[in-house]
């Protein structure tokens, strides 16, 4: 799969733009604050429906206008395809495929497929367990439909029973009408954790070979935690139901859901320490970059398509020895569409 053209209007800083790419590597250079980082956004956009840098949509809206517009036309396999998202500041979002309108933003979502590394991605690592959540949810969902439907009606029921806690709390509801949303909350929950366990699984295989390749250090480990604790905990809706009922008390004084995917996390570790706490900034970089790198992989076998790669200044804070490590790995991805952005052009070396 690659992206053939980009075309952007009122998107962040550029005004409009239109750009055609080769199907190997697209390197994008230039000072900081020129826009590099927008490209990357704008095409990870195209293949998620969602920014890996924000959740506000008027954040990538051009400064005075009142919306953007983003077409991207890609190929696979030699059909192309064409995408196109517009977002107004009301909130209103529009898409067409093949120039046709889409009822809703969730019918496009992997239809391209994209893997994006930028420094946002070290919050995998260092950064609460709401981040590797989202980094669960983004890649699985472009490889699986189902876990994208499960995923959203999950998230539904669970604003509905946190809703109803707080009219319970306040003696507003009956807590008989909870039983409802806790079939709803055990049944999708417990779907989704076991995807999520399957893929954690998969990805961590390859992420230790290829961060063992960058790093020499074979210890790195990954792994699901169910309410902090390990994958088995919760594998059926019945144990989630029991789980739900057992906290109910406390999610009622609370006015939220104690437990359930929406409070799990990954667990990551090299050499047996937690790698959140005792990693240094370098090796927290580089176990952030193979997880990419594993998605990718992993997307691949999964999908039996390669998705683009999009590298954000990833080789900027690595010494020579790491950067030169970097590049034997990227030379070595064949059939790989990569966008590139780096501040001088000898940042990253590659043919393509």
């Amino acid at each position: 799969m690659w992206l053939r053209r980009l075309s952007l209007i009122n998107f962040r800083n550029y005004p409009q733009l239109d750009l055609r790419f080769s199907k190997g590597i697209n390197l994008i250079t230039g000072a900081n604050a020129q826009g590099k980082t927008n490209l990357l956004e704008a095409i990870h956009f195209l293949c998620t429906c969602k920014s890996h840098r924000t959740h506000l949509d008027d954040e990538m809206i051009r400064h005075g206008e009142d919306g953007f517009y983003l077409k991207g036309i890609f190929e696979e396999e030699g059909e192309p395809f064409t995408i196109e998202i517009s977002t107004a500041r009301d909130g209103r979002k529009r898409a067409k495929l093949d120039g046709k309108p889409v009822q809703k933003l969730s019918e496009i979502i992997g239809t391209a497929k994209a893997v994006i590394f930028s420094s946002e991605s070290m919050e995998i690592v260092k950064g609460p367990p709401s981040e590797r959540r989202k980094f669960m949810d983004v890649f699985i969902s472009q490889m699986d439909k189902v876990y994208l439907y499960d995923l959203q009606s999950y998230q539904s029921a669970l604003r509905q029973r946190n809703e109803l806690l707080r009219q319970i709390r306040e003696g507003e509801a009956s807590e008989e009408l909870l039983e409802v949303w806790d079939e709803q909350i055990a049944h999708y929950g417990s779907r989704i954790v076991r995807r999520r366990i399957e893929a954690v699984e998969k990805l961590a295989s390859f992420a230790v070979g290829i961060y063992e390749e960058l790093a020499g250090d074979p210890t790195l480990r990954i792994s699901y935690l169910v309410n902090g604790e390990g994958p088995q905990t919760v594998n059926s809706s019945a144990s989630l139901s029991d789980l739900l009922l057992k906290f109910r008390e406390i999610d009622i004084s609370r006015g939220s859901t104690s437990v359930g995917p929406h409070r799990d996390d990954l667990s990551i570790s090299l050499g047996g320490a937690d790698a959140r706490r005792f990693c240094s900034q370098g090796q927290q970089r580089l176990i952030a970059l193979s997880l990419k790198l594993a998605e990718l992989e992993m997307m691949t076998v999964e999908c039996g398509v390669r998705p683009i790669l999009l590298l954000d200044d990833a080789a900027s804070e690595l010494d020579r020895e790491r950067r030169g490590m970097l590049k034997r790995v990227l030379s070595g991805l064949k059939n790989t569409q990569i966008f590139i952005t780096a501040t001088h052009p000898d940042e990253i070396e590659l043919e393509g």
